[in-house]
């Protein structure tokens, strides 16, 4: 039997369209025959490279069904645009490139340097509109490429190429904005420019306070999410002072809190490697029993044994040790065992609606029973009704916390909402 040809496909041999599965916006590959007619019949193009560098962190927030809520709200106003485009201009191509990002290809036009600003707002506008806390940690960066057809230059490398250099322009931006919110986090950490707030967790039988996690609010307008305030401080290198300052403040609220109850902070995973927190100061120290660690699940531990080591030295010290947000980014198994922790809390993604969802409800069961083997009691985050508090309290959630009880609040809080009973 005689054997086929093989044949070596090319890009432009590809699928005409091949459909973003979230939005069903085509991808970038499929429309470069849609490109070439475009600069045939246009003498120059416009190219807006438009950047969602915070689509990661709605994600991790906020889960999955939410970051996909964000894009699907990107696309249909950046459709809506090339739509208007089309009508106005006689063409406009959109698509998908790298991550959450898109591509804007339309014929040029003489002010079409307004279009960074003008799309960037339209997007923040459109996300505000329909999700006030979804754009609160939102930030959209458009960069601009001219492009004209070139007969030495393949189309497709002339597009590729105009792309890039318009996805460098919206880095740029978002490179100058993040070091001018730096220079105001270096501010606020000059005058500690804090206040903690403090959230009650509740024993979930008797409904008393068992401690509090202490949850930051920066005072600065432009970091008053904290959401914004970690990831600037992530993303410019200024974490571990950051929660340096923000453990400071948390410590010296001990003497004010019963000595009963416990005190949950939040760490990074790096901090566990902080040489001031692997030698705490004094009041720290006088309290270790009472401090609960918390490092999220979300973030990967890299190295797995030191990690552990220097987890030992602070048990050595009397700290407890929470896993916060499980359930919400990496192995939960594999981070059960690595920790060994003494808490663990279940990320409200699983908590929400669990009343009227049997799925989650069968999860936190098994995981709840899976703790129990291990001595870990388990705290369930985020419960927000009367359903989902029954619920993980019938289920044998040891530990609640959230709005239905009382909200984070400066001091701390004594009375529990009236409804919680």
């Amino acid at each position: 039997m005689a054997m086929e040809a093989i044949q070596t496909p090319t890009t432009l041999d590809m699928p005409r369209r091949l459909f973003h599965p979230v939005t069903g916006v085509v991808s970038l590959t499929s429309l470069f025959n849609d490109v070439t007619e475009l600069l045939s019949a246009y003498p120059d193009i416009t190219i807006a490279y438009i950047h969602l560098p915070n689509s990661e962190l709605v994600e991790d927030r906020y889960g999955w069904e939410a970051h996909e809520a964000f894009i699907r709200m990107s696309t249909n106003y950046l459709q809506g645009v090339s739509s208007q485009f089309r009508k106005d201009r006689g063409d406009s191509l959109l698509m998908h490139a790298f991550a959450d990002d898109y591509v804007l290809l339309t014929p040029q036009r003489k002010d079409d340097e307004k279009l960074e600003a003008i799309l960037a707002d339209g997007v923040m506008r459109h996300l505000g509109a329909m999700d006030k806390d979804l754009a609160s940690v939102s930030k959209v960066y458009v960069g601009l490429e001219s492009l004209r057809a070139f007969s030495r230059v393949h189309n497709e490398r002339l597009v590729y190429r105009g792309i890039l250099e318009a996805a460098s322009r919206a880095m740029d931006v978002g490179q100058r904005e993040l070091m001018a919110q730096a220079r105001v986090l270096d501010q606020v950490l000059k005058v500690r420019n804090f206040q903690m707030h403090y959230q009650p967790i509740v024993v979930a039988d008797s409904a008393s306070i068992f401690g509090y996690e202490a949850l930051v609010r920066c005072q600065a307008d432009e970091l008053r999410s904290p959401l914004v305030l970690f990831d600037i401080a992530e993303r410019s290198g200024r974490t571990r002072p950051l929660n340096r300052t923000l453990r400071d403040i948390t410590i010296q609220a001990l003497p004010d809190l019963p000595t009963t109850e416990r005190m949950f902070i939040n760490l990074h995973v790096d901090d566990f490697s902080d040489p001031q927190l692997l030698d705490p100061p004094e009041l720290m120290l006088k309290n270790a029993s009472r401090i609960v660690l918390e490092v999220t699940e979300r973030a990967a531990i890299l190295d797995v044994e030191s990690f552990k080591e220097h987890l030992d030295i602070m048990r050595g010290y009397g700290f407890l040790i929470a896993i916060d947000d499980l359930g919400s980014g990496y192995s939960a198994l594999n981070t059960l065992a690595d920790i060994e922790p003494d808490f663990i809390k279940f990320d409200m993604a699983l908590i929400r609606g669990i009343d009227t969802n049997p799925v989650r409800q069968n999860l936190v069961r098994n995981m709840r029973a899976f703790a129990d083997d291990l001595g870990i009691q388990v705290v369930a985050e985020g419960v927000e009704t009367r359903g989902e508090y029954e619920t993980v309290r019938d289920i044998g959630c040891h530990l609640i916390q959230g709005y239905y009880f009382a909200k984070p609040a400066l001091p701390f809080v004594r009375e529990l909402e009236a409804s919680a009973f």
